[in-house]
């Protein structure tokens, strides 16, 4: 089941926010895990000519559109996607940034750890889930330091917003 955002306005807010941490990195391959039909990667590829993405997502369906998104856009040799388990990404290949957007319920342990484990200099992590997200935040700080951290009011008068926090691989 494909998962998207409603209210638009914000939503293109955000993706121009994400793209534009995405290009103060510098990062030339980024990983994406819960890519969804891969709104930021296809985002990101669009503004720079030189990102090479790769996504993870574990529903197929969302896979195919993004793989149909990432052709109508042009982006499919920049852009690749497959179906899986965000923590069966491969630790062995070297990546400058990885996109984070999981669901609500944040990161598992397992994945948590494989992450620490990878050495990705640049992390992006987005998120709908402050409690999730300060826990994922509090087990990446053994290696990482936020650097930058925004917010969305995604859902005006309620407590839903969206936050991206930017994190870098302590020296």
């Amino acid at each position: 089941m494909d998962f998207f955002q409603t209210n638009i306005p914000v939503a293109a807010e955000l993706c121009s926010q994400v793209t534009q941490a995405i290009a103060e990195t510098g990062a030339r391959t980024m990983l994406e895990l819960f890519c969804g039909v891969g709104v930021f990667s296809i985002a990101a590829a669009l503004k720079l000519p030189t990102l090479r993405t790769y996504g993870i997502e574990l529903a197929a369906d969302s896979i195919e559109a993004a793989l149909l998104n990432a052709a109508a856009n042009g982006v499919q040799e920049r852009c690749r996607f497959q179906a899986g388990d965000a923590a069966a990404f491969d630790s062995g290949q070297k990546y400058d940034l990885l996109l984070l957007d999981p669901p609500r319920s944040g990161l598992e342990k397992k994945l948590v750890n494989k992450i620490l484990k990878s050495g990705i200099p640049h992390i992006l992590y987005v998120s709908c889930g402050p409690d999730t997200l300060q826990r994922d935040l509090q087990l990446l700080s053994s290696r990482y330091t936020v650097t930058r951290s925004g917010a969305l009011d995604m859902f005006p008068c309620t407590a839903h917003f969206e936050t991206f926090t930017i994190l870098n691989l302590s020296k």
